[in-house]
C-alpha cells in the first residue's frame, strides 16, 4: 500500500524510513490509530468514529429503510390523484405508471435491505 509524506505529499512505498523527495523522517502510525479513519477535510468532527455516533448512525439507517417501505405506495396514489384532478390522462394509465415507479422504488428498497442484512451477518 502506498503512503504519502506528511511534509511534501510525495507518494512512497511502505518500507522506507525517509521521504525520497524532502528527506523528512517517516513516522509509523501509532497502533491505536491504524484502524481509525482520519479525516483532514474541514467540517469533519474528531468524534466521527465515536461508538455513540456510530450507534446513532446505524439506528438512523434502520429507520430510513423502514420509512422507505411505507412510502412505496405514494407514487401510485399520486399518479391516480393527478389523473382525477387534471383530466389529462385516464386513471388506468396513471395507475400503471405510478405502479411502475412504486415497483422501482420497491426494488431499490429491497436491495438496500438485503445488502445491509448481508453486511451484518
Amino acid at each position: 500500500m502506498a503512503k504519502f509524506c506528511t511534509h511534501c505529499g510525495t507518494q512512497f512505498n511502505d518500507n522506507i524510513k525517509f521521504c525520497p523527495n524532502c528527506g523528512a523522517a517517516i513516522a509509523a502510525p501509532a497502533p491505536a490509530q491504524r484502524n481509525v479513519t482520519q479525516y483532514t477535510a474541514p467540517g469533519f468532527s474528531d468524534r466521527v468514529n465515536h461508538p455513540e455516533i456510530l450507534a446513532a448512525l446505524k439506528k438512523n439507517r434502520k429507520t430510513a429503510r423502514v420509512f422507505a417501505f411505507f412510502l412505496l405506495p405514494f407514487p401510485a396514489i399520486g399518479a391516480v390523484l393527478y389523473a382525477l384532478v387534471s383530466k389529462k390522462t385516464d386513471i388506468g394509465q396513471a395507475a400503471t405508471y405510478g405502479g411502475i415507479v412504486s415497483a422501482v422504488f420497491f426494488v431499490f428498497a429491497l436491495y438496500s435491505f438485503i445488502k445491509e442484512r448481508a453486511k451484518n451477518q
